[in-house]
């Protein structure tokens, strides 16, 4: 903490981004914190049903495996407190990004649109997103063509270990 503090106070903006590049790395050098990636999702835990738990828990679980922390944020409990989050990913559109509480000063919001990405942009917070995310080609091509903003595309995987290659229910 005290190499963090050295670095705000003498570099400003820049030990930001030495900060991002030490938590991304995993070093531990300018804080004693993994990254935390929140989730937004809908519903979490064992009786979830809501596939952007599941499609946010697939990520998490690579993301945990690099040594990074993750944390769902369900709308069931305090959605918006976002103390010790460092990336904030929304799985629904409508997370305001305006409620945010305990945010810190350097937090990476990303809009992970995997459906209805032609609602999204309706919502009043969605400039305030630094990055966005679809699902497909024909939803970053929707976006940048519509309304100017540029999307990278991650497209929702299957897991091969959590399906039962090649049986159906029924069997």
């Amino acid at each position: 903490r005290r190499n963090r503090a050295f670095f705000e106070n003498r570099f400003g903006w820049r030990s930001r981004r030495a900060l991002w590049a030490d938590k991304l790395a995993g070093e531990r050098y300018l804080s004693d914190e993994p990254l935390v990636v929140g989730f937004a999702v809908t519903e979490a835990g064992p009786n979830a049903r809501a596939g952007d738990y599941f499609t946010a828990l697939e990520l998490a679980t690579q993301l945990e495996a690099k040594g990074w922390q993750t944390r769902m944020l369900p709308s069931t409990d305090d959605w918006y407190d976002l103390r010790d989050v460092d990336v904030l990913v929304t799985m629904v559109d409508r997370y305001d990004l305006s409620r945010m509480r305990h945010r810190r000063p350097w937090l990476f919001t990303v809009a992970w649109m995997r459906g209805w990405f032609d609602r999204w942009p309706t919502r009043p917070w969605f400039d305030r997103y630094d990055q966005l995310m679809v699902s497909s080609q024909f939803a970053a091509d929707y976006l940048e063509r519509e309304h100017g903003r540029k999307a990278s595309v991650l497209p929702i995987a299957t897991n091969p270990a959590r399906v039962d290659e090649g049986r159906t229910k029924d069997e």
